[in-house]
């Protein structure tokens, strides 16, 4: 299968993707953790990232294509599951996935938009701590079992520049302008599924399972 997991930053797609990917050996990619690895680097584009990312704005659309066709060459993608976590992003984005995924002879399976509220958002991003090695979240559910510190890699943990609550706010305010009609233009192909991201972790967990159920069972139907 080939997934798209979208919705608001702090919807819990990157938690969701993480733990499939450790309960069924799904891969995760994420593209956020990909552009602020290439931010990292003292390159031209790392530094026009960099930029950006603080600013709270997204990648322009062409750069975001050459940094994802790239990524996907890497061998630990080949015959798995894929979660793309946090792409598309815009209407030009999925077009672009569709084009991308074509010229690899596959297509996307499904299409899941984690609903929730903007208060819940900022009541998350707001408590949301990520490990700088392996890139795990923490968060007021999930919180680690030694303060502020990563349980695999016992490294102190981050609060990243975009979950600062002036900074969330403009994400926001970018995700509705240019995200939210994603959800007509997946649903237009049929391969939309709205998940309740407002709910508990564990209970998130529990529907995340229940849902990719129904969809491997519609898959199945349409062979």
């Amino acid at each position: 299968m080939i997934l798209v997991f979208f919705g608001p930053p702090g919807s819990g797609k990157g938690t969701v993707a993480q733990f499939l990917q450790e309960k069924f050996g799904y891969v995760q990619l994420s593209t956020g953790d990909v552009v602020r690895a290439i931010a990292k680097e003292e390159t031209p584009l790392g530094k026009k990232i960099a930029k950006i990312l603080k600013q709270g704005a997204l990648l322009d659309d062409k750069t975001m294509k050459e940094i994802l066709v790239e990524e996907l060459k890497k061998e630990k993608y080949k015959g798995k599951t894929i979660i793309f976590d946090g792409y598309p992003r815009t209407l030009q984005q999925a077009k672009d996935l569709e084009e991308i995924l074509k010229n690899a002879g596959s297509k996307l399976t499904a299409a899941i938009y984690f609903d929730v509220a903007d208060k819940e958002v900022v009541r998350r991003l707001s408590a949301r701590l990520i490990c700088p090695k392996c890139n795990k979240i923490y968060g007021l559910e999930n919180p680690p079992k030694k303060d502020k510190i990563c349980d695999k890699c016992k490294v102190a943990l981050i609060q990243r520049n975009d979950d600062r609550p002036e900074v969330v706010k403009e994400r926001l305010r970018v995700y509705k302008q240019k995200t939210k009609p994603l959800i007509e233009f997946y649903k237009e192909k049929g391969l939309l599924y709205v998940l309740d991201a407002n709910r508990s972790i564990e209970q998130t967990r529990e529907n995340i399972i229940a849902l990719l159920e129904k969809i491997k069972s519609e898959q199945n139907g349409r062979i």
